[in-house]
């Protein structure tokens, strides 16, 4: 029974809408640790960070629009837990169509029967529009409301710091990369992706910790020096 909850709020994760100033994407997640918020940034929004929002389980199911008590009491049926959820004023029936899930998440809730039975009981009871709230995917308006009732999670510094963690690998793939090897070096293709992972394992196993790391402490001259080593080595173990 507890699967149809998480359906729930899985399915509405990504309607918080965009933080676009700070380039990140958020959205809401809700497990058995807490309510947190899931930070997309960097390229096509492809890194991805946690912050925990609160633990407190009254204030989240209040925050969602649910009965806590109710919820304590348990469920004896599906059913009840439908109509549990469907008293949320966020809930949206037309969100949980297969037609808006993707081709993961179709695939696999076509296949549950508790899935099933809770498409006919919500096209039977609430695929009416008072049971179709509205998010404005691009509204920050979301991200106030959640900031104002969860004031302890602190979110603007925990957002400043997951804008700099992003800015700051940014800043450090600039110091070197695949273009600086080519100019430097005259590698290209295969050749090029072959060395740069080996030197990325080079530098974990002589010690030398995370790369981006490595790239903001030492700047670009000492990596070079660095890669020009690892090159020999491999150089050398080529010829023997």
């Amino acid at each position: 029974m507890k699967s149809i909850l998480t359906i729930y709020f899985s399915v509405t994760e990504d309607s918080f809408g965009n933080i676009k100033k700070m380039r990140i994407r958020y959205s809401l997640k809700y497990g058995q640790t807490g309510l947190f918020m899931r930070i997309f940034g960097g390229k096509n929004y492809s890194q991805k960070f946690d912050i925990m929002i609160s633990k407190d389980y009254p204030k989240i199911y209040e925050f969602l629009g649910l009965d806590y008590k109710r919820w304590l009491k348990g469920f004896e049926t599906l059913e009840e837990i439908f109509v549990f959820i469907s008293e949320s004023p966020y809930f949206n029936w037309r969100m949980f169509q297969l037609v808006e899930l993707n081709h993961i998440n179709r695939e696999r809730n076509e296949k549950r029967a508790s899935y099933t039975s809770f498409l006919e009981w919500m096209e039977e009871n609430v695929a009416d529009e008072d049971h179709e709230f509205e998010f404005h995917r691009n509204d920050s308006k979301y991200y106030r409301q959640i900031d104002e009732f969860f004031p302890e999670a602190n979110l603007s510094d925990e957002i400043a710091r997951i804008d700099y963690e992003i800015s700051r690998k940014k800043y450090a793939k600039t110091i070197f990369n695949g273009k600086v090897v080519m100019d430097v070096f005259g590698l290209k293709g295969s050749e090029l992706g072959k060395a740069m992972e080996g030197f990325r394992g080079w530098m974990e196993d002589n010690g030398m910790g995370d790369l981006e790391e490595a790239y903001l402490t030492w700047g670009r001259d000492t990596i070079i020096a660095n890669f020009s080593m690892f090159l020999d080595v491999v150089s050398e173990k080529e010829g023997t």
